[in-house]
């Protein structure tokens, strides 16, 4: 995330080689661990990437017991992993989410986990620097 609070895209290098699944499994871990979105002590239990282009993190239950709350830090922590999926692996056009291998209702009591996630909206990324006027 940016200092204002919205989701800042960044390069992150990869392992090369890899599956999509070992790949994607490696970038929810760099999500998890450095983006400020996940609550800490949230661990990766899985990744799964199906034939048809849906992704499934399985997190431990510290995702949902862990998590603030609020449907914009909600936002942030669904769409911080979604977003990044969906940009960085052609072969994911969605993601859903699992807690201890179970579909939950809801991260904090907003957004629905039972939907599969995509793009972030417009509203929650951070916006490129205008270039400077250089008359």
């Amino acid at each position: 995330m940016g200092p204002d609070g919205l989701l800042r895209s960044s390069e992150v290098a990869l392992s090369p080689g890899g599956t999509t699944r070992s790949r994607a499994e490696e970038l929810v871990g760099r999500i998890v661990a450095e983006s400020g979105a996940v609550p800490e002590g949230v661990e990766v239990l899985d990744v799964f990437v199906s034939s048809r282009g849906v992704a499934v993190v399985n997190f431990t239950l510290d995702f949902v017991a862990a998590h603030p709350g609020g449907l914009l830090a909600e936002e942030l922590t669904v769409y911080s992993l979604s977003h990044s999926l969906v940009e960085s692996f052609p072969a994911i056009a969605e993601v859903r989410f699992l807690v201890d291998g179970r579909e939950t209702e809801t991260l904090a009591g907003h957004l629905d986990l039972r939907s599969g996630y995509g793009e972030a909206p417009a509203r929650l990324l951070e916006r490129p620097a205008a270039p400077a006027d250089e008359s």
